[in-house]
């Protein structure tokens, strides 16, 4: 079995050789249990390159020579990755929404994040889920469903497309309300306290809908359930309980994560 100081030192070697955007462990060193027989397998993502992805890896066969392990590095192009990994049946994908993100270059800008999330309420009860993505956030947890709004949609049109997709449900733009607006530092540098990242998350109060919340996504999402509003599961995600109790106290914006 490959040690962590082993895999630290092989992870450290890609960074100097490929001045990498991402570097993302996969295979049981990441979700398993490894033994001394299995590879160390490393998916790294660089801006760009010239070659192709078998000349790619000779480099990285070189750097890693000398620590003498069993290893599968695989170098893909940011276009690429973010191409490949759509594909539900592919490995990047896997490694994506599986993997173990162990290297991301740091950067001097600031990436803005919109989400939205859906509030779903009957008899005094409201819908959850829980996220059984390991190595993703609120892993482990129940959160209102929701996700990204994406560049070309406006929120509530979001918010349509995220019930669809994920519960199976249809909502119309007129029957939601958005309630409060919650702003995150997310991400940020320990050592010069710079912003990496913000998350702006938009909650939606969903006054009709039509059809039957399912758990489409199930390689995502599990127990989805209607919970009592007063006494939600104590492993409710947190951002989402901060949420509902500054909608409760008729609060629309808060603020988390700067000191």
């Amino acid at each position: 079995m490959i040690s962590n100081e082993t895999i630290q030192e092989a992870i450290s070697r890609l960074v100097k050789a490929y001045n990498p955007l991402e570097i993302y462990m996969y295979g049981k060193y990441a979700w398993g249990t490894p033994d001394e027989d299995d590879d160390l397998s490393l998916l790294v993502v660089v801006e760009s390159s010239d070659k192709n992805v078998y000349q790619r890896g000779a480099l990285a066969f070189d750097t890693l020579l000398s620590l003498e392990i069993p290893k599968n590095v695989a170098i893909f192009t940011k276009q690429e990755f973010d191409t490949f990994s759509q594909d539900t049946t592919s490995l990047t994908y896997e490694v994506k929404n599986r993997g173990k993100q162990v290297y991301a270059k740091k950067s001097t800008s600031c990436k803005i994040v919109t989400g939205v999330t859906l509030i779903l309420k009957k008899d005094n009860k409201c819908l959850l889920f829980k996220r059984n993505m390991p190595n993703k956030i609120a892993y482990g947890f129940f959160c209102l469903p929701g996700g990204t709004v994406e560049h070309d949609e406006t929120v509530k049109q979001a918010a349509c497309r995220e019930a669809e997709e994920e519960i199976g449900i249809t909502v119309v733009e007129s029957d939601l309300s958005i309630v409060h607006m919650l702003r995150l530092r997310e991400k940020y540098d320990s050592d010069t306290n710079q912003t990496q990242q913000i998350l702006i998350l938009y909650f939606a109060e969903v006054a009709n809908w039509s059809g039957e919340p399912t758990n489409l996504e199930p390689h995502k999402h599990s127990d989805l359930s209607w919970f009592a509003s007063n006494n939600l599961p104590t492993n409710t995600f947190a951002l989402n309980l901060l949420a509902l109790d500054e909608i409760k106290k008729g609060n629309f914006y808060s603020e988390h994560g700067w000191r």
